[in-house]
């Protein structure tokens, strides 16, 4: 009796990590990258692994980005079906997309997009969910040429031609 406890507790324990998703959530490209100013937008399908109907009701968002507001799950709302049917899929959609805002550091910054929905409209359970990672490059400006040596050579140039012109009597 002594060994039954902790043998049910384990048994509980690879039950539990074991549940599936009641939706599988692909994303085409799950790291993408870009520069400040840049919209990174991540598309993919969501195939509904059950043999019910699923409604696709919210998403969430859990990221190490520096501002929430960078991200807009629009695409989602515009996209995704209201349900998926037993072992329905999406097809491919756009998902969300991400801003690199101006104040992002360049690095690499993690999460995830979380499907929440179930039995009815109103239903509010996890459904699946897909990492993303988004890569912030270095922004290289390219150096303008300074106004002055371009002033003073335009002004070369018309001082050369002025002196090269005929005065034409009339």
């Amino acid at each position: 009796m002594k060994n039954f406890i902790p043998i049910l507790a384990m048994v509980l324990a690879a039950a539990w990590s074991a549940r599936a998703d009641a939706i599988d959530i692909s994303l085409d490209s799950p790291m993408l990258s870009g520069t400040s100013g840049d919209v990174l937008q991540f598309s993919g399908t969501l195939t509904n692994t059950t043999g019910s109907v699923v409604y696709l009701n919210a998403d969430s968002f859990d990221s190490t980005l520096p501002d929430a507001s960078a991200i807009d799950d629009s695409p989602f709302f515009n996209n995704a079906p209201l349900f998926l049917g037993a072992s329905g899929t999406s097809g491919d959609i756009g998902l969300f997309n991400i801003a690199i805002l101006g104040s992002f550091a360049p690095g690499t910054y993690t999460g995830t997009f979380t499907l929440l929905g179930g039995a009815g409209p109103d239903s509010q359970d996890i459904l699946g969910s897909a990492d993303f990672t988004v890569v912030v490059n270095q922004t290289t400006g390219v150096p303008e040429p300074a106004t002055l040596p371009l002033l003073g050579a335009g002004m070369s140039a018309l001082l050369a031609w002025k002196r090269t012109r005929r005065v034409r009597p009339d």
